[in-house]
Formats: structure tokens, sequence, C-alpha cells
């Protein structure tokens, strides 16, 4: 039987042949496996620049509304321009369509993107309520100047009030018989009339404008005042007793009306208005004992209502003390102003009993305010302090 099939040794020609056959073989395959990678590389970058690019627009035009957001916030603040208020408006809704856009990418953003925008809008929205309560501050005079304040509501009451009382005071005695001690008692009330009003409206215009040459005019209409004032009184035994009753509600607006000028007059006047923090606490308490060792102090100021996360704080040092029972009357038109600030006012009585509440103040040097980590514009992702001085015309 003859063999069909035989094998034989290939030769060094067969061998090199066969693999040089294979080395292009896989060469090919190689560049053909690199093609494909390429391509899949080119269309994920292609992807991702999809995504990025329109990320990156709306990061921009984001921090390019929130720039001028505060622009026209500060602008308004200081030059009380309502254009600016409403450039505000007009930056604020575009920071809002970018910041949208943002929150919109994050679905194909990795997770420290998607974190960063989402503090962004967190951060965003503590802070966009208080830009409207700036401009309400801003606009409501009566809030942010109690001088004014003081001048506009309370010292014009008692002017009307006791204004009205003369005028009342002076139709009666007009409808008495004619008389020389009526007609004396009538030119007594007339001459009072014009001697309050000028005194009451001097008053209201020193609280409005904080002029020197009202404020300097005040003594001399309160001596001029207090005259008219007394031979007034001294015609009491010649009026009705209507009359009498329209003199007692005329005193009583006087004296409220003295008071508030002085309330006015320490309110313009103080040099230290963001120097001195006061507060009332008993002579035999902890602290009091420690300040009175030493009356070395550092404190903080903030609202304790508020969520976390939202309050803001002051923080001050100085030296604090006690005030003496003789210096009660200087300090009390500033320590208490329930109208303005709250709380209730204390009488120079209960702050000078026997073991009873005593009046302190802070004569503070230094300020600092707390500047959270996440701040929309000064965050630096650490809570810190920066030092502040809120005095006119200083710097920190």
């Amino acid at each position: 039987m003859r063999r069909l099939f035989q094998v034989t040794t290939p030769g060094i020609g067969t061998k090199l042949t066969a693999g040089f056959g294979i080395l292009v073989g896989l060469t090919l395959l190689v560049v053909a496996l690199a093609f494909v990678a390429g391509r899949d590389a080119t269309r994920d970058i292609e992807v991702s620049e999809a995504v990025r690019a329109p990320a990156s627009l709306a990061s921009a035009q984001a921090q390019e509304a929130l720039l001028r957001m505060q622009l026209h916030l500060r602008g308004y603040l200081m030059l009380s321009d309502p254009e600016d208020v409403a450039e505000y408006q007009v930056a604020r809704q575009a920071f809002e369509k970018a910041l949208a856009s943002l929150q919109g990418f994050t679905a194909a953003a990795d997770d420290e993107e998607r974190s960063r925008v989402q503090a962004l809008a967190a951060g965003y929205l503590r802070w966009k309520r208080l830009p409207p309560r700036l401009f309400e501050l801003h606009e409501d005079t009566l809030r942010n100047r109690p001088a004014l304040r003081l001048a506009r509501i309370d010292v014009q009451a008692r002017r009307v009030r006791a204004l009205a009382e003369v005028e009342a005071m002076i139709e009666l005695q007009k409808a008495r018989a004619a008389s020389e001690v009526n007609r004396e008692s009538l030119m007594a009330m007339l001459t009072f009339e014009s001697s309050f009003d000028a005194l009451a409206t001097n008053v209201m215009a020193f609280g409005a404008s904080g002029e020197s040459n009202f404020k300097l005019t005040y003594s001399p209409q309160l001596v001029a005042n207090a005259a008219v004032w007394d031979a007034l009184n001294a015609r009491r035994g010649w009026m009705t007793p209507r009359q009498r009753e329209h003199l007692d509600n005329i005193a009583e607006a006087r004296l409220e009306l003295t008071e508030l000028a002085l309330q006015i007059r320490a309110i313009l006047d103080g040099d230290h208005g963001y120097e001195d923090l006061y507060w009332v606490s008993y002579a035999d308490t902890h602290h009091s004992r420690n300040l009175t060792r030493d009356g070395r102090l550092s404190g903080v100021v903030f609202d304790s209502t508020r969520p976390p996360g939202e309050s803001s704080a002051v923080y001050v040092t100085g030296t604090a003390r006690e005030v003496p029972v003789d210096e009660l009357a200087e300090h009390l038109p500033t320590a208490f102003d329930p109208d303005g600030r709250g709380g209730r006012r204390f009488s120079a009585e209960e702050l000078s009993e026997d073991d009873g509440l005593r009046l302190w103040v802070l004569r503070v040097e230094g300020w600092e305010v707390h500047v959270r980590a996440g701040h929309p514009t000064l965050g630096t992702g650490r809570d810190r302090r920066v030092a502040v001085d809120p005095r006119p015309g200083r710097v920190a």
C-alpha cells in the first residue's frame, strides 16, 4: 500500500515566510484595534466637549451675572439710584437662568462638580433673601435713621398734641369776658403757642438733618420757651377748670418733647455709636464680678433665632465697666431704644438700687465679622474672621 500523505520538515525559508506573515497579521490587527480605540476616544472627547462647553459657558455667565448683582447692590446702597435696583433684578434673573443650566448639566458631571453646583445653589438660596431686605431698609429712612424717626413720629406727635391743647385753651379764653386779666392771659397763651411751635420745629429739623445750627439754636429757644411757660403757668389761677386740664396736658407733652430732644441729641452727637455696647446685669453675678476685677472682654453678637448656616456674627474686643450712678443720665438715652431696638427702657432708679441691676458698657476696640466657609462671594472653604471697622471714615 502506498502512503497517500507524507509529513516533511519545512525549511528555513518556509519558516521565515510564515513568521513574517504572522507578524504582518498582528501588526494589522494592532493598527485596526488602535483605529477603533482612537475613534472611540475621539467620540468620547467630542461627547465630553459637548457637555463641558455649554457647562463652561453657563458657569461664566453665572459668574458675570453674580458680579453685576453685587455691583448694582453696592451702587444703590451708596448712590440710592433706582436704576441700580432695576439692573440688579436683570442680573439676578440672568444668574438664576445660568444656575438652572448648570444644575441641568450635573447629571453628566462627576461627583465633585455636582457637589460644587449644589453648594452654589444652596449658598445662593441663603444669600438671595438679603438684598431685598437691604433695599427695604435703605428706602425706609425711619428705620435706619433713629434720630429722624424720633423727630418725624415722636416729636411731631407731641407737637401736634400740645398745639391742639393750646388752641383749645385759646378758644375758651376768647369766649370769656373782656378784661385786662383775660387779655393778658390770652396774650400769654398766644406767646407760648408761637414759642413752643418754634422749639418743636427746631428739634424736628435737627433730628432730620443733624445740622449744627439747629442744635445751637435749641438751647436759647428752650430757655425762652421755659420763660413763657412759667409766665403762662403763673396765670393758672385765672383760668377755668377746663383750661387747667388743657394746661396739664400741655405740660406733659412739653416734658416728653424735652426728653425726646435729649435722645435725638445723644444719637446725633454720640462719638461712640459703634464703640459702646450696653447691657444690664446684677452686680453679684459671676461675669460682673470677673469684669470688676479685670475689665478686658471678648464677646460675640449674633441673632440666635436664625437657622443654622444663615446667621451672621460680629466678634468684639474691648474694655467693660459699670456705669456709675452719676453718669446714668448721660448714658440712658443711648443705652435704651425700645422703639428702634426692642426691649424696655430702664430708669436710673432701677439701676441704682441696693443689690439691684447695674448698667454696663463695653468700649469696643476691635471688630471682626464671621465669614462662613460657603459664603457665595467671600467663602474660602473654611469659616474665618475678617477684621472690620464700622466707624465712619475708618478702614479696617
